[in-house]
Order: structure tokens, then sequence, then C-alpha cells
């Protein structure tokens, strides 16, 4: 009977180490998840306050010290957004901004600047902040100077004695910086588009 109820004692230890060790491991992948969620979400919100700031190092009539009285924050997936909504008092801090609000990317705000900072989009409404007129002036500007840019890109990719001749890394870098700069015109034209009296 002794030997039996030993035996009885030493399976429900085993037991409960068992349950232990897989309670522990599901503890620990619950709380890695949680913190890969939480680091995730921080730097997303630093990237949404380098946008506000890169905003507002391209808008010149903006000033670095003038707050910024809302930012609306877009994404394909409102969660994106949702998911580190509680970041949005320290990116007030410290990016100098009033107010924050998740939109509708496919229903930009008008009169505003935008920032890509995958996989959102970070509008600054600018009607009151700006001259409408100097900053059209400007965005038009600098598309035609990016259009001259993207054609000359065209030209040189086109030409296929380049392209035979130059090692396939470089040939691949000139498509990447071909994409990025057709990326801007798209950019700027739409800030064109919503920078309208």
């Amino acid at each position: 009977k002794t030997k039996n109820s030993v035996l009885g004692t030493l399976l429900t230890v085993a037991a409960t180490a068992v349950i232990t060790v897989i309670a522990v491991k599901k503890q620990k992948q619950i709380v890695d998840g949680i913190n890969a969620g939480m680091t995730s979400a921080a730097a997303l919100a630093q990237n949404v306050t380098t946008g506000i700031n890169a905003i507002r190092a391209e808008v010149p009539e903006l000033a670095s010290g003038q707050a910024v009285p809302r930012v609306i924050l877009c994404a394909e997936r409102a969660e994106v957004v949702e998911s580190f909504r509680p970041f949005f008092p320290a990116i007030c801090r410290l990016a100098k901004v009033e107010a924050m609000e998740i939109g509708d990317l496919a229903a930009p705000p008008p009169m505003s600047a935008v920032s890509v900072q995958p996989p959102l989009h970070v509008f600054v409404p600018l009607a009151g902040l700006i001259d409408v007129a100097a900053e059209r002036a400007r965005l038009d500007k600098k598309l035609a100077k990016l259009v001259k840019q993207v054609e000359g890109m065209d030209r040189k990719l086109a030409n296929e004695a380049f392209v035979a001749k130059a090692p396939p890394d470089v040939v691949a870098k000139e498509r990447e910086a071909l994409a990025d700069a057709r990326r801007s015109v798209d950019l700027i034209q739409g800030q064109l588009a919503r920078l309208v009296d």
C-alpha cells in the first residue's frame, strides 16, 4: 500500500510539474506577445512624431516651435491606429500637437500636408496656419524638379547599353530610386490637390 501511495504521489508531483511548465511557457508566450505589440506600437508612435516633425521641416511657414492644432492619422486598417492610441498624449507632447484624431484614408483631409510613415499616413491640416498660395508655389516648384528627375531616370533605365553594362545591383538601385521618385511625385500631386483655397 505504501508503494502505491508513493507511486501516486510521484505521479501527482510529475503531473503538477508538467502542468506548471506548460503554464509558464504559455505565460511567457503571452508576455512576449504583449511586449512585441507594445514595442511595435511605440516604434509606430515614434514614426508618427518623426512624420509630424518632417512636415514642420518641409513647410517653411510652419515654425518648429509652433503648436499644431491637430493631426489626423489614417491607415488602411483602423485597428493599426487604434493599437497605439495610448501613445497619443506622448506624441502630442513630443511633437507639439494639441489634438490627434483618427481619419479615413479614403477621404484625406483637405488643405493638409502628409507624411507617409508606413503603415500610416500622418496628415497635418494647414488651413489658417500658412499662406496657401505660397505653399502651392513651393510644391509646384518641387514637383517640376521631381518630374524632371523621373524623366532622366526613365531615360537612363531605357538605355539598353546602360542596363547591359551596369552591375545588376546598380540597375536595381536605379529602379528603386525611380520608384521612390515616382512615389514622391504622387505624394506632392496629392498634397497639391488637397491645397485648394
